[in-house]
């Protein structure tokens, strides 16, 4: 997989050229770096989910701060959107950058749980997308 950041976008501009598929949230909460572990894997990866049909990007950040977290309040912006080529297809993102200020109980969803470090995972091996999350945690928090 290839990673492309696309830089120089507003939010708006991309959603005319391109079709959205997902969102991916680099989040931090009391100046840790929030991370997910999906259940049944022991590798973190950054929240994030797909849009379903007639979803714009607003409802997916909702629906993965609140639903799948149990975030209550956030502070979150815009980064930047991305692609991702897997050699043969090309399906874009959009990455966004969240400040977690109060955490509710966490839902019942798909994920095993949130976990707070003070650093990102170092090991690619620790990563389940080492190729695009680690990027993409880059890019959230160099700006």
């Amino acid at each position: 997989m290839e990673l492309n950041i696309i830089s120089d976008c507003t939010e708006s501009q991309v959603n005319k050229v391109v079709k959205i598929t997902r969102i991916t949230v680099a989040a931090v909460r009391n100046e840790k770096y929030m991370f997910v572990k999906q259940r049944g894997k022991s590798t973190m990866e950054l929240p994030g989910t797909q849009l379903v049909e007639g979803e714009n990007t607003a409802k997916a950040l909702r629906r993965v701060l609140e639903g799948m977290l149990g975030v209550t309040e956030h502070a979150a912006q815009f980064v930047c959107p991305y692609s991702v080529t897997d050699g043969k297809d090309v399906q874009y993102g959009i990455l966004y950058r969240a400040e977690i200020i109060e955490m509710g109980p966490f839902p019942h969803s798909g994920l095993a749980g949130v976990y707070y470090t003070d650093t990102p995972p170092e090991d690619n091996d620790k990563w389940s997308f080492p190729e695009t999350d680690k990027l993409l945690f880059e890019e959230a928090f160099r700006k």
